[in-house]
């Protein structure tokens, strides 16, 4: 025997569906006898022909079973090891080449095995073991060599419950179809069956070299029609006969195709963004796989799918996100398969569903051949949204900044900042569901206030507008009157008006003058005035004024910046008085008048008087000062207090005496006494 070099993939499948009755096992296969390389006949669905693997032949020795009691038919899967073995098998046991592959035609699952031999004459067996699980790990037949196959290779090992052997006996070139079945109970084979020509047809060529045979599998397991079954360890060869106690001559051990009733579909989940790149997208994605109204599945369900009760007619699946994948086995042999997307998140459309090379978006069929995995991708691309963000600012307190001082984000994974602009603001196109957050740097001196959706997710087919709007922040100014009085000045700091001049004009009387909530930045100068009442202080302490930058002095002007406030005090202190001095002259006329002849002793003398008048012209008519009536001193003479005079000029006395009972009057006319006076400023 000689191994083939190609391995084939081995997967254990699932079959759904009731036996089909001959009637309508139909076999696809077009047994003639020819069992060429390039013809075999095979129905819609059927993938390819058998491919021939070779085996050794002629006087090569070839690698079987060793002759002993333990590689009988019904005991070689427990034969103990090594139990293979190099062997030389006679012309008419000595196969050369074979085939096999299967095909379903409906829920019916048909075997094909072709075979050519050394010899055309001579009878015996042609043994088909077809078993359930995969040959043993150590059968690797294509990637090992004879002495580790020899070593650790049991090819029937796998023997289970429901196994199958179908004899053909060539006696008399004997068309006659049989099997048997394993029972693992007995751990047996039960009796030979034959299967009718119509579940079995088999046929030579004309040289006799050759030969084929098609086998209705349902048949022979008609109890496990409603099952899936699959065939993975194929083993040819000749036998001896076909009791228990054969023995093996020829065996082609080779990895052949599955003989199985079912296929498995893989459903691939792509998400692609806007751009149409691939992103790992959230689902959940459903999708739902059926074939009309009949039944998909065998006995079980595939436990990737969600299913109500026994249901074996949908299989309902969903995938968790892009990049993920669902494989569903046990899945019957179809032609009309359709696979359809549930309802997904708002987000996401449904672009297209190919299964293998075939468009299924819009409902159409895709077939799942016996033994094969059909690939299904369905493709979901987000709907985008848009996020507008206007920039507004507002400079009603002397503020200069514009919308494209400020920096701003979306708050999306990855995007830049940008420039604000003012409305209509900047657009962003983005993926639906895709989480934002727009935030901004702020600017010393603004305050942030935002309106409208500035933050959550984009919602598809639609536009979400974020407002940020700045506003300058109004600065403060308190002036502060202080006023010292240690000179007993009274003035009061209300007696003074504090000025601010600048942008916004500010003015009041002490002690505080505060600005208001439309107070302006920029440079103010300061002042104070009194009314003409408060007279006599001074600038004891000029404006200081604290601030964001400390306290300064900053004389009579001040810069103030948004959001900043400020504190300016001036003190004022009352001097002492300034008296001014003048000096005037004055003089002290005085007058005496003595009277001489005087007769004494009058009775009356001590009532005798002079009275004395100054006057400041010669008229005598423009009296200075007043009247004096002196008395007569010592009965002879008296004299005038005097006249204060405070200008320079000449001056005029009269002087006139009373007289008495002794004495007559006297007199002294204008004129006859002048006083000039000079005085100096």
């Amino acid at each position: 025997m000689r191994r083939t070099i190609t391995r084939n993939l081995i997967v254990a499948l699932a079959l759904v569906g009731g036996a089909a009755t001959q009637a309508f096992a139909q076999n696809p296969f077009d047994i003639d006898g020819t069992v060429t390389d390039t013809q075999n006949a095979y129905p819609a669905g059927v993938a390819g022909q058998a491919s021939p693997v070779a085996d050794a032949n002629g006087n090569a020795k070839e690698l079987g079973p060793i002759n002993a009691s333990s590689t009988k038919i019904s005991v070689i899967n427990t034969a103990p090891l090594p139990m293979l073995g190099n062997t030389n098998p006679n012309a008419q046991v000595d196969l050369n080449r074979v085939y096999s592959t299967s095909a379903v035609v409906g829920s019916t699952l048909w075997f094909y095995f072709g075979w050519v031999r050394d010899a055309n004459s001579g009878s015996g067996f042609i043994s088909i073991e077809l078993q359930k699980s995969s040959p043993p790990v150590a059968c690797s037949y294509g990637t090992v060599t004879d002495p580790q196959l020899v070593a650790g290779c049991n090819p029937w090992s796998g023997r289970q419950d429901g196994d199958i052997i179908i004899l053909w006996d060539q006696q008399g070139n004997g068309t006659a179809i049989s099997y048997r079945v394993y029972n693992a109970a007995i751990a047996a084979f039960g009796p030979i069956l034959p299967l009718a020509q119509a579940d079995a047809v088999a046929k030579y060529s004309a040289d006799g070299f050759r030969g084929e045979v098609a086998v209705n599998i349902n048949t022979i397991v008609a109890s496990q029609a409603d099952k899936c079954l699959t065939f993975a360890n194929i083993i040819p060869g000749t036998v001896t006969g076909n009791s228990d106690s054969a023995d093996y001559k020829d065996t082609v051990l080779s990895l052949f195709p599955l003989a199985s009733n079912c296929g498995q579909v893989t459903v691939n989940k792509v998400t692609l963004n806007g751009l149409n790149q691939q992103i790992t997208g959230t689902g959940p994605f459903p999708y739902t796989l059926t074939a009309g109204t009949v039944p998909i599945f065998g006995d079980t369900p595939d436990s990737e799918c969600t299913v109500s009760g026994s249901d074996v007619n949908t299989c309902q699946g969903s995938l968790a996100q892009g990049g993920s994948s669902a494989t569903i086995s046990n899945l019957l042999a179809r032609t009309n398969f359709t696979l359809s997307e549930g309802t997904i998140g708002s987000q996401w459309l449904k672009i297209s569903i190919f299964c293998g090379s075939t468009d299924v978006t819009n409902g159409q069929t895709f077939s799942v051949p016996a033994g094969s995995t059909v690939s299904c991708t369905i493709t979901n691309k987000q709907v985008n949204g848009t996020l507008i963000v206007i920039k507004h600012v507002i400079n009603d307190n002397g503020g200069t900044k514009v919308a494209g001082n400020f920096t701003l984000s979306t708050g999306v994974s990855g995007a830049q900042s940008f420039a604000g602009t003012e409305s209509p603001g900047d657009s962003f196109t983005l993926a639906a569901g895709t989480t934002f957050n727009v935030s901004e740097t702020q600017l010393t001196g603004y305050s942030m206030t935002s309106t409208g959706t500035c933050s959550g997710t984009i919602q598809p087919n639609s536009s979400q507008t974020c407002t940020i709007t700045n506003n300058d922040i109004a600065p403060s100014l308190h002036l502060v009157k202080t006023v010292h009085n240690p000179n007993g000045s009274t003035a009061q700091p209300s007696d003074f008006t504090l000025t601010a001049g600048g942008p916004t004009q500010l003015s009041g009387v002490g002690p505080n003058v505060n600005s208001g909530p439309l107070f302006k930045a920029g440079t103010y100068t300061l002042s104070e005035s009194s009314p003409l009442s408060v007279t006599g202080y001074s600038v004891e302490t000029n404006w200081v004024c604290s601030g964001p930058g400390g306290a300064s002095q900053i004389g009579g002007s001040l810069t103030i910046g948004l959001a900043e406030a400020w504190t300016c005090t001036i003190v004022n202190k009352d001097s002492k008085a300034s008296p001014n001095a003048s000096t005037a002259q004055r003089a002290l006329l005085n007058d005496t008048m003595t009277i001489t002849g005087i007769r004494t002793g009058a009775p009356d003398a001590n009532n005798a008087t002079v009275t004395f008048k100054l006057f400041s012209n010669n008229t005598c008519t423009a009296q200075v000062g007043s009247t004096e009536v002196r008395p007569v001193a010592s009965g002879s003479a008296a004299t005038a207090n005097g006249v204060l005079v405070t200008a320079s000029g000449v001056f005029y006395w009269t002087a006139d005496y009373s007289g008495d009972q002794y004495n007559s009057p006297v007199s002294k006319a204008c004129g006859s006494e002048i006083t000039t006076v000079t005085l100096q400023q």
